[in-house]
C-alpha cells in the first residue's frame, strides 16, 4: 500500500484501506475473545470499554478503554480464524516458491532463494498474530530509543494482554501522511522527514532490530518535542545479523563516497550480490545511479552543495569517517 513506485494508484488506494479502514467485527465477537482469553468479560477487566472500534485493520481491531486503575488504553483484539486462513494460503505460496526456485535462472547475479523467502515470510506472519510477542517487541524497541525524546512507543499493560488481546497506552496521533493536518498543527515536515530517516538508520545500522511494516496506519506524529514520531504495531519486526549491518553501513558510505567498487563490495558483504557475479556490469549500473544521486544532492543543498566525500577537504572528510566508525 506504500509502494507508489510499483503499483498503480487505484491499487494503492484499495490496499491503503487495509491499514486501518476495513470492516470491523461485532462487539459480541470481541467480547467472546476477551472472555475466552481471560476467563471474564470486559466489564470485569476494564472500568470502561467502548463497544465501537477506533480502527479496524486486516488482522484485528482496536477499542478504546479505561483500566480499573484509571489509565486510558487502546485494546487490540485479533480477528478469529486467522491461523486456519494462513495455513490454507501458505500451502499455495509454498508450492509457488518451489516452482520459482526451479524456473528462476538467477542470471542477474542476485542471491535469490524463493523457498527461503517464503519460510521467512511465513515465520513473520505467525509471529504477527501472537500479541504477547508483539508486546515484547514494543518494549525492546522502546528500550532502544529510551534516550530519544521524539520517539514514542505506547506502554504495554501485561495483566490485560494475551496471545489475542493486546492492551497498550492510548496515544492518539496524526497519520504520518496526513499532510494537511500536520501543517495545520504547525509541525515542521522537514523535521519529521529527518527524524524518520534518523530513526530508521538507527534501527537498521545500530540496533539491527527494525519495524517491518511502517505504513501510515502504524506510524503517526504529534506536536510534542517539536514533532514526535509515534510507532504502533510491533507484530512484524525482524533483525539484521552483524555482517549485514556492517555491510549496510559500508553501502551507505560508499554511496556518499561516490565509490561504485565499495558499493559492490558492500552488497557482497550483505549477501545480496553473489560472489563471482559480473561486477563490471553492476558497477556500471551503480555509476549511473550515483551520478543521479549527486544531482539530487546538488538540488537539495545537502552535503556541502552536492559534493562527494572524496571531493571534500581532508578535515571535513575526517569528520565523516569518524561518524562512520561510531
Amino acid at each position: 500500500s506504500t509502494r507508489r513506485d510499483v503499483l498503480p494508484m487505484e491499487y494503492i488506494k484499495a490496499l491503503s484501506r487495509l491499514q486501518d479502514d476495513v470492516p470491523g467485527f461485532s462487539y459480541q465477537k470481541a467480547r467472546e475473545i476477551i472472555q475466552e482469553d481471560f476467563g471474564k468479560p470486559p466489564e470485569e477487566i476494564f472500568k470502561e470499554f467502548d463497544e465501537r472500534p477506533l480502527a479496524a485493520a486486516s488482522l484485528g481491531q482496536v477499542h478504546r478503554a479505561v483500566l480499573k486503575t484509571g489509565e486510558e488504553v487502546a485494546v487490540k483484539i485479533q480477528r478469529q480464524g486467522l491461523e486456519k486462513l494462513f495455513a490454507s494460503d501458505l500451502i499455495n505460496l509454498k508450492f509457488l516458491a518451489v516452482i520459482l526456485d526451479k524456473l528462476d535462472p538467477k542470471t542477474d547475479g542476485a542471491q535469490r532463494d524463493w523457498t527461503r523467502i517464503y519460510d521467512e515470510s511465513a515465520k513473520l506472519l505467525y509471529k504477527e498474530i501472537d500479541y504477547t510477542n508483539e508486546g515484547k517487541n514494543a518494549e525492546r524497541f522502546a528500550k532502544n530509543f529510551a534516550d530519544t525524546s521524539w520517539i514514542k512507543v505506547p506502554e504495554i499493560f501485561w495483566n490485560q494482554t494475551s496471545k489475542r488481546v493486546l492492551t497498550m497506552e492510548y496515544v492518539p496521533s496524526i497519520k504520518i501522511n496526513n499532510i494537511e493536518e500536520i501543517e495545520s498543527r504547525g509541525i515542521d515536515r522537514k523535521v519529521l522527514a529527518k527524524r524518520s530517516a534518523d530513526s530508521y538508520l538507527k534501527q537498521l545500522c545500530r540496533y539491527g532490530f527494525f519495524h517491518c511494516d511502517p505504513h501510515p496506519g502504524n506510524v503517526g506524529c504529534d506536536e510534542k518535542e517539536g514533532g514526535r514520531l509515534v510507532y504502533y504495531d510491533f507484530g512484524m519486526m525482524d533483525e539484521f545479523s552483524v555482517p549485514v549491518r556492517k555491510g549496510l553501513v559500508n553501502l551507505i558510505y560508499s554511496i556518499y563516497e561516490n565509490d561504485e567498487t565499495g558499493l559492490c563490495d558492500a552488497l557482497e558483504e550483505m549477501g545480496i550480490l553473489a560472489q563471482g557475479s559480473d561486477r563490471i556490469s553492476v558497477e556500471r549500473i551503480s555509476r549511473f545511479f550515483l551520478q543521479d544521486f549527486q544531482k539530487t544532492l546538488g538540488k537539495s543543498g545537502e552535503q556541502d552543495d552536492g559534493k562527494w566525500i572524496n571531493q571534500m577537504t581532508p578535515e571535513d572528510k575526517k569528520k565523516i569517517e569518524g561518524r562512520k566508525k561510531s
